[in-house]
């Protein structure tokens, strides 16, 4: 079965991933990963590790952007190994459909190496599952007689972060891929 497959829907998952700054040697702050058939959501605020903390960089300005400063973390972060296990279990067979491309890659290797592994994800970037569903999606749409339209607005509201990101970014896929 292809992954773009509408009978393989369930093993879709949505990540977002929050960082302390753009580039190298910045780390994951929090992630979000949301099951693009349910919607349902599990985030994560990662307390940065003693090496990060030391060595890695920490932008104020992406503090203010997430709304998350640095004392939040460390006080209610949990630590990288465990949020690393936790994600590794909740995408563990599934495709993590993701669109921050190098930098959120580079925040799993980074999260992954509190274990001295590689991320044992298989993250694919949203833009090629967009284009290996619109086929699928255009002849589900004639099939049910549903013409899509063009120009329409969906409205959602959720809280900030990377969870809210994560959900409000699930839901067109739900659309794309023909979730009920």
């Amino acid at each position: 079965m292809r992954p773009n497959d509408p009978r393989s829907r369930d093993k879709h998952r949505r990540s977002r991933l929050e960082a302390s700054a753009l580039g190298p040697g910045s780390y994951p702050i929090e992630v979000a990963v949301v099951d693009c058939e349910s919607i349902a959501c599990r985030t994560w605020l990662i307390r940065p590790t003693p090496e990060w903390l030391a060595n890695g960089i920490w932008s104020d300005t992406s503090a203010k952007v997430h709304k998350i400063p640095i004392s939040d973390l460390v006080a209610r972060g949990e630590p990288a190994k465990q949020v690393a296990t936790e994600l590794a279990s909740c995408c563990s067979g599934k495709t993590v459909l993701c669109d921050g491309g190098e930098h959120d890659w580079r925040w799993l290797v980074t999260l992954y190496a509190a274990l001295d592994q590689r991320p044992p994800l298989r993250a694919t970037r949203l833009s090629s599952f967009r284009m290996g569903t619109s086929r699928t999606i255009r002849k589900a749409a004639r099939a049910r007689h549903r013409p899509l339209g063009v120009g329409g607005t969906i409205s959602l509201s959720f809280d900030t972060g990377a969870g809210a990101d994560a959900r409000r970014l699930a839901e067109p896929l739900r659309l794309i891929a023909g979730y009920p």
